[in-house]
């Protein structure tokens, strides 16, 4: 029941009272209540969903770089095929170049001259021709490694070819440091393809 200002007691929903005719603010006042009501649900609602939709966001962002970081970590199938690829053709070389400088460490420490000669030579042809046909390699950190190790070889196999030829310039300080570089970067380099061969990050 609505009541008007005088107290007079009215069917609810009337606007003016049945006795003295006054406006009744009841029906005003009820249908405010049941506006904001309905506004408080509202508001409720949307705050669930809000929530829902952090916590939900939350977790497909913590997916996301669980996935991101497992990509990161793990070559792709692309990536093992192309490694597989290249190794299949240039890892004979690599293997060749690791056994030259083998070859000229012994010829050097064992005063085999006419080793040397040979080893310098082989040395060379793979460290200038052989070796970086194949680079750079589909492992930009496998590339730098190899890089390094011909550059240091080919240096290497220059100074030695000259020494023999009769050069006066004494270098060979440097070119064992050239030839232990180029031993370093090999055997770096040969780990890392063996690593990547059997699909490790």
């Amino acid at each position: 029941m609505a009541e008007c200002p005088d107290g007079h007691p009215n069917p609810a929903g009337w606007e003016f009272c049945n006795e003295c005719g006054a406006p009744i603010d009841a029906a005003a006042d009820e249908l405010e209540r049941r506006y904001w009501g309905r506004t408080r649900w509202a508001i409720a609602g949307i705050g669930v969903l809000v929530a829902i939709a952090v916590i939900g966001g939350g977790s497909v962002l913590a997916v996301t770089l669980d996935e991101r970081r497992s990509a990161s970590s793990t070559p792709s199938n692309a990536d093992q095929s192309a490694i597989d690829e290249w190794a299949a053709v240039a890892g004979a070389h690599v293997t060749e170049m690791e056994n030259v400088l083998e070859d000229t460490q012994n010829a050097l420490d064992s005063f085999d001259r006419r080793g040397l000669q040979t080893a310098c030579e082989n040395l060379h042809e793979v460290a200038a021709v052989d070796l970086p046909a194949h680079l750079p390699s589909p492992d930009p950190d496998l590339t730098s490694e190899l890089t390094a190790a011909a550059e240091d070889a080919h240096t290497a196999a220059h100074m030695c070819l000259a020494t023999m030829a009769g050069s006066t310039n004494n270098s060979s300080s440097e070119f064992v440091t050239h030839v232990d570089e180029a031993v370093r970067n090999v055997a770096a380099a040969q780990l890392r393809i063996k690593r990547a061969l059997r699909g490790d990050s």
